[in-house]
């Protein structure tokens, strides 16, 4: 089932206009470019549940978003529907956090650069001849 659901998923994005990922790891939340979007966007996302028995997608550009389950599965229980609703929002919390670490230390970076940058008399002063 697990090459066989991977692609159903992929599918399914293609089917909202999308272009999945052409690897996809259940589990783990993938970026790929929004609808129209250059290679570099990553305005659009998708997120396999770790049973390969369904999963989400969207795309932050367009506002899209959409659920898939495997046509092969049998329905989610409620208890497991919200068990991947908390796992994916737990992959949501871990990405959100990463990236705000990731600024904090750009702006750190940031801030010496720009302490450590001289006053601009002193160049002015050096670039008049």
């Amino acid at each position: 089932m697990s090459t066989n659901s991977i692609e159903q998923f992929r599918q399914a994005i293609f089917a909202k206009g999308l272009e999945a990922p052409s690897h996809i790891e259940p589990g783990r939340e993938f970026r790929f470019p929004g609808d129209g979007k250059s290679a570099k966007n990553t305005a659009a996302w998708c997120f396999m549940f770790d049973d390969m028995r369904g999963g989400v997608f969207g795309d932050f550009s367009s506002g899209l978003e959409s659920n898939w389950q495997s046509a092969s599965a049998k329905p989610y229980t409620d208890a497991e529907r919200e068990a991947n609703q908390a796992r994916f929002r737990a992959v949501q919390a871990e990405r959100a956090q990463a990236e705000k670490n990731k600024h904090d230390k750009a702006a750190v970076t940031a801030s010496k650069i720009w302490d450590a940058a001289a006053p601009i008399q002193i160049l002015r002063n050096m670039l008049i001849w």
